[in-house]
Formats: structure tokens, C-alpha cells, sequence
């Protein structure tokens, strides 16, 4: 994986499930792994949080003692200059805009893949901002993934897309991955094909 000053440096994971706190450590910790990780088990743990200044915060926190837009307010007041991912199994898409305008920058679904996971954090690298990745796994092309399948309908490889967009070859096979999920197809050759013949492909890399 490349690396790079944009990279978080203090990391935030804050869940109530220890096995799956303890999981997601160990994932954050392999895409990140200069970074500095903490755990939080809840909000009386994130209060004391401050001091520690993260960067990133990956938090579910959506339970019935708690008024999800309140929270996503507080976390906000609390940590300005976090970039803030929830991860939770949310299904109201009107409670995550709602969420995405009051504080939170991305919610992801709780039941998404490690792949699909690693992409959501990958883009936070990059400094993408208010991605919503739900269960099925279907979600808006980023414009790195715009890139990506322009590259493809050009029909480079993936070292080829890789040295054109100055990023390394796993990160394209995981952008790769999520353009043929959106396209709905199961091969480089037919998203190439559904893009062009559909005119979502512009040629036009971010």
C-alpha cells in the first residue's frame, strides 16, 4: 500500500462489541499501520478522548439511550477535525442524511466485507467526504473509481491504471472490484463495455 503524509496518524474506534472492536483494530491497524490506535467503549471513554486528538473516529453508536443527530452533533463539537465514520446497521436512509448533515462524514454498514471496509478507509486516506457503503454493498462511484473505469474503457491493466493514477496496484484491484459491483457485471471486459455503451465513462481521470 502507498504511503503518504495524508494518511490518519490517530485513530478512534469506538464500539461497545469487544470481539468486534477487536477485529476492526486489527484491519484499521493493517491499513494504517503507522498510525496510532485507541480504543473507546463508549461515550464516557470518548469524553475522555480529547487530549488524544484523533484524526479518525470509527464509532457505532446508535442505540436506543442515544438521539443519533444529537450525537453526531456532539461527536462533531467534540472532535472538529476528525474525519468521522459510522459504522452501523443502519437501514433509514433519510437518518443517515440526516447524519451526514449534522457531524458524521460516512456511514458504512456494519455488515459490509473487510474488502469493502478497507475501500471506505483507503478513500478517507484520499480525503473523500460523506461515502455511504450499505449491506449490499451498492453505492455511488467515487471519482477515483471514475478515474479508475475510464482507465479501464481505455483498456489499461492494473499496473497500468496504477502507474497512471500514482497509486498502487491493490488499491486499483479493490477500486476495480467496487466499479464491476456497481456496474452489476463480473469481469474487467463487460464493465469496460456497460460503461462505454452506456455513456458513464467521460475519459476524464480526477
Amino acid at each position: 500500500m502507498e504511503s503518504d503524509n495524508t494518511a490518519p496518524q490517530r485513530i478512534l474506534l469506538a464500539d461497545g462489541q469487544h470481539l468486534y472492536r477487536e477485529a476492526l483494530h486489527r484491519l484499521v491497524a493493517q491499513v494504517f499501520p503507522t498510525a496510532e490506535i485507541r480504543e473507546a467503549l463508549g461515550f464516557e471513554t470518548l469524553t475522555g478522548s480529547r487530549e488524544f486528538n484523533p484524526d479518525l473516529i470509527i464509532i457505532d453508536f446508535y442505540c436506543p439511550d442515544y438521539d443519533p443527530i444529537m450525537t453526531a452533533k456532539w461527536l462533531r463539537g467534540e472532535f472538529p477535525s476528525a474525519f468521522i465514520i459510522l459504522l452501523a446497521a443502519l437501514q433509514d436512509r433519510k437518518v443517515i442524511d440526516a447524519l451526514l448533515e449534522n457531524g458524521i462524514d460516512s456511514h458504512v454498514s456494519k455488515f459490509v466485507s473487510n474488502e469493502e471496509l478497507t475501500l471506505v478507509l483507503l478513500e478517507t486516506k484520499a480525503g473523500s467526504s460523506s461515502l455511504v457503503l450499505e449491506e449490499n454493498g451498492r453505492w455511488g462511484l467515487t471519482p477515483r473509481q471514475r478515474s479508475v473505469l475510464d482507465l479501464l474503457v481505455r483498456g489499461m491493466s492494473n499496473k497500468e491504471i496504477a502507474r497512471e493514477l500514482k497509486i498502487s496496484p491493490f488499491t486499483v484491484s479493490i477500486h476495480v472490484s467496487a466499479v464491476m459491483r456497481y456496474l452489476e457485471v463480473d469481469s474487467r471486459t463487460a464493465a469496460a463495455a456497460k460503461a462505454a455503451g452506456n455513456g458513464i465513462s467521460q475519459n476524464h481521470i480526477v
